[in-house]
């Protein structure tokens, strides 16, 4: 199972081992299920490092949890998924998880993605980070 996880989900991980952005990349570094970001998203967590001059280092955070970096093809110009998102800043975000082939996008901020159209267009679920642990605890993944 392939789930793509947007820089909010990372950031909230990196700042605390409680809850359940931190749980879901547990099951990432266990190999329950395989966790994807992209080239992008890196960059932005690392601008966020930059500023609050986190504890850890983000590229040996994610290495150390097995998440995957998938570097985009091209970034398309935001018009091509601006029907996806609300929030054009997020264009890239759907992007990768299209791209990754994932069955899941993980992300706080599901206000700013049109979630029936995503799912109708490509079969991709987008759940926060808590409704995935829900969904993983249904199919057995997670307890």
């Amino acid at each position: 199972m392939k789930i793509f996880l947007d820089t909010n989900v990372l950031f909230s991980a990196i700042m605390s081992d409680k809850g359940a952005a931190f749980a879901l990349i547990s099951l990432i570094k266990k190999g329950k299920i395989c966790g994807i970001t992209s080239d992008i998203c890196l960059k932005e967590l690392k601008r966020i490092e930059d500023k609050l001059k986190f504890k850890v280092n983000v590229d040996q955070f994610l290495k150390s949890f097995n998440i995957k970096i998938l570097k985009l093809k091209e970034i398309k110009p935001k018009f091509e998924v601006s029907f996806y998102v609300k929030d054009q800043d997020d264009a890239h975000v759907i992007q990768g998880a299209i791209e990754s082939e994932s069955e899941y996008l993980v992300t706080f901020n599901m206000k700013d993605f049109y979630a029936d159209v995503i799912y109708n267009a490509f079969h991709i679920k987008v759940l926060t980070q808590g409704m995935m642990l829900q969904t993983l605890r249904q199919i057995g993944v997670y307890e």
